[in-house]
Protein backbone atom coordinates (compact mmCIF):
# COMPACT_ATOMS: atom_id res chain seq x y z
CA UNK A 1 0.00 0.00 0.00
CA UNK A 2 2.66 2.59 0.61
CA UNK A 3 4.59 1.71 -2.70
CA UNK A 4 1.12 2.61 -4.34
CA UNK A 5 0.93 5.88 -2.75
CA UNK A 6 4.32 7.21 -2.94
CA UNK A 7 3.82 6.03 -6.91
CA UNK A 8 0.84 8.08 -7.33
CA UNK A 9 2.21 11.24 -5.25
CA UNK A 10 5.37 10.49 -7.78
CA UNK A 11 3.35 10.55 -10.79
CA UNK A 12 1.08 13.45 -9.71
CA UNK A 13 3.92 15.58 -8.87
CA UNK A 14 6.10 14.47 -12.24
CA UNK A 15 2.73 15.27 -14.40
CA UNK A 16 2.57 18.90 -12.58
CA UNK A 17 6.27 19.65 -13.72
CA UNK A 18 5.63 18.27 -17.13
CA UNK A 19 2.02 20.38 -17.53
CA UNK A 20 4.11 23.71 -15.86
CA UNK A 21 6.49 23.42 -18.78
CA UNK A 22 6.44 26.55 -21.50
CA UNK A 23 8.17 27.59 -24.69
CA UNK A 24 9.41 31.56 -24.05
CA UNK A 25 10.15 32.90 -27.76
CA UNK A 26 11.76 36.39 -27.77
CA UNK A 27 9.46 38.57 -30.00
CA UNK A 28 11.80 41.02 -32.20
CA UNK A 29 10.55 44.33 -33.87
CA UNK A 30 11.77 46.15 -36.67
CA UNK A 31 12.15 49.63 -37.35
CA UNK A 32 9.58 50.08 -40.39
CA UNK A 33 9.99 54.13 -40.08
CA UNK A 34 12.60 56.96 -38.81
CA UNK A 35 12.49 60.66 -39.13
CA UNK A 36 15.30 62.74 -37.94
CA UNK A 37 18.21 61.68 -35.36
CA UNK A 38 17.04 57.95 -33.90
CA UNK A 39 19.54 56.17 -31.55
CA UNK A 40 19.22 52.36 -29.88
CA UNK A 41 21.89 51.54 -26.95
CA UNK A 42 21.56 47.49 -27.75
CA UNK A 43 21.35 45.04 -24.77
CA UNK A 44 24.68 45.27 -22.74
CA UNK A 45 26.52 47.81 -24.62
CA UNK A 46 27.77 50.97 -23.90
CA UNK A 47 27.12 52.97 -26.70
CA UNK A 48 24.40 54.30 -28.36
CA UNK A 49 24.62 54.07 -32.23
CA UNK A 50 21.93 55.53 -34.69
CA UNK A 51 18.99 53.64 -35.72
CA UNK A 52 18.11 52.78 -39.25
CA UNK A 53 15.29 51.19 -41.24
CA UNK A 54 14.79 47.54 -40.99
CA UNK A 55 17.02 47.25 -37.97
CA UNK A 56 16.19 44.68 -35.22
CA UNK A 57 15.18 45.42 -32.14
CA UNK A 58 15.17 43.27 -28.93
CA UNK A 59 14.63 42.82 -25.28
CA UNK A 60 16.61 44.74 -23.27
CA UNK A 61 17.45 47.66 -25.92
CA UNK A 62 16.55 51.08 -24.90
CA UNK A 63 15.35 53.35 -28.12
CA UNK A 64 15.89 57.38 -27.75
CA UNK A 65 14.31 59.95 -30.20
CA UNK A 66 15.56 62.98 -30.74
CA UNK A 67 14.19 66.87 -31.62
CA UNK A 68 12.21 66.74 -34.09
CA UNK A 69 11.87 63.09 -34.82
CA UNK A 70 9.99 60.49 -34.38
CA UNK A 71 9.94 56.34 -35.50
CA UNK A 72 7.84 53.25 -35.73
CA UNK A 73 8.77 49.89 -34.95
CA UNK A 74 7.12 46.83 -35.95
CA UNK A 75 6.68 43.16 -34.23
CA UNK A 76 5.93 40.77 -37.50
CA UNK A 77 4.44 37.96 -35.35
CA UNK A 78 2.07 39.74 -33.76
CA UNK A 79 0.51 42.89 -35.42
CA UNK A 80 1.54 45.03 -32.52
CA UNK A 81 3.13 48.48 -34.19
CA UNK A 82 4.90 51.31 -31.80
CA UNK A 83 5.21 55.02 -32.88
CA UNK A 84 7.52 57.29 -30.28
CA UNK A 85 7.45 60.44 -31.40
CA UNK A 86 9.93 63.16 -30.55
CA UNK A 87 12.35 63.40 -27.21
CA UNK A 88 10.99 60.10 -26.30
CA UNK A 89 13.52 57.58 -24.53
CA UNK A 90 11.85 53.52 -23.50
CA UNK A 91 13.64 50.55 -22.54
CA UNK A 92 11.74 46.89 -23.93
CA UNK A 93 11.75 45.17 -20.91
CA UNK A 94 10.05 42.12 -22.35
CA UNK A 95 8.94 41.01 -25.66
CA UNK A 96 8.06 37.04 -25.27
CA UNK A 97 6.00 35.04 -26.65
CA UNK A 98 4.38 32.11 -24.27
CA UNK A 99 3.83 28.89 -26.03
CA UNK A 100 1.86 26.48 -23.42
CA UNK A 101 -1.49 25.32 -23.48
CA UNK A 102 -3.06 28.36 -23.56
CA UNK A 103 -0.72 31.02 -26.13
CA UNK A 104 -0.04 34.51 -25.23
CA UNK A 105 2.04 37.38 -25.45
CA UNK A 106 3.82 39.54 -22.81
CA UNK A 107 4.83 43.29 -23.20
CA UNK A 108 6.66 45.18 -21.12
CA UNK A 109 8.22 48.50 -21.62
CA UNK A 110 9.94 51.17 -19.11
CA UNK A 111 8.55 55.01 -20.87
CA UNK A 112 11.58 57.45 -19.36
CA UNK A 113 10.00 60.37 -21.17
CA UNK A 114 8.17 61.39 -24.27
CA UNK A 115 5.43 59.72 -26.49
CA UNK A 116 4.56 56.28 -26.97
CA UNK A 117 1.47 55.44 -29.45
CA UNK A 118 0.94 51.89 -29.53
CA UNK A 119 -1.48 49.14 -31.35
CA UNK A 120 -1.69 46.36 -29.37
CA UNK A 121 -3.84 43.27 -31.46
CA UNK A 122 -3.79 40.22 -29.46
CA UNK A 123 -3.76 37.80 -31.62
CA UNK A 124 -4.28 34.88 -29.68
CA UNK A 125 -7.61 36.73 -28.14
CA UNK A 126 -5.85 35.45 -24.71
CA UNK A 127 -4.18 35.91 -21.95
CA UNK A 128 -1.52 38.57 -24.13
CA UNK A 129 -0.15 41.56 -21.92
CA UNK A 130 0.90 44.88 -22.78
CA UNK A 131 2.36 46.79 -20.23
CA UNK A 132 3.99 50.17 -20.03
CA UNK A 133 5.74 51.87 -17.04
CA UNK A 134 6.21 55.83 -16.95
CA UNK A 135 8.15 57.44 -13.46
CA UNK A 136 4.23 58.41 -12.48
CA UNK A 137 1.96 55.27 -13.61
CA UNK A 138 2.14 51.69 -14.79
CA UNK A 139 -0.79 50.57 -17.61
CA UNK A 140 -1.78 47.39 -18.92
CA UNK A 141 -3.75 46.99 -22.04
CA UNK A 142 -5.65 44.28 -24.01
CA UNK A 143 -5.66 44.66 -27.31
CA UNK A 144 -6.51 48.66 -28.30
CA UNK A 145 -5.02 51.87 -29.88
CA UNK A 146 -3.77 54.24 -26.88
CA UNK A 147 -0.85 56.42 -26.03
CA UNK A 148 1.06 57.43 -23.07
CA UNK A 149 2.88 60.63 -22.42
CA UNK A 150 5.52 61.25 -19.87
CA UNK A 151 6.05 64.65 -20.71
CA UNK A 152 7.90 65.62 -16.88
CA UNK A 153 9.28 62.88 -14.50
CA UNK A 154 6.03 63.97 -11.76
CA UNK A 155 3.61 63.85 -15.06
CA UNK A 156 1.79 61.29 -17.21
CA UNK A 157 -1.17 60.51 -19.18
CA UNK A 158 -2.42 57.82 -20.84
CA UNK A 159 -5.28 58.42 -23.84
CA UNK A 160 -7.25 55.56 -25.55
CA UNK A 161 -8.61 55.95 -28.71
CA UNK A 162 -10.04 52.41 -29.24
CA UNK A 163 -10.34 49.64 -26.59
CA UNK A 164 -9.38 48.91 -22.66
CA UNK A 165 -6.49 50.16 -20.60
CA UNK A 166 -6.39 49.61 -16.81
CA UNK A 167 -3.88 52.38 -15.58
Amino acid sequence: CTFFICYLLFTGYFSLLQAEKVKLTPLSAIVTRTVGHNEVKKQGKDKWQMLKTLEEILEGDIIKTGDNSELEIFYKKSGTSIRLEEKTEVLVKKATLHENEIIFEAYNFDLKQGDMLSKFIDKYKSKSKFDIATPVVSCSVRGTLFLVSAEKPEESTVSVFEGEVQA
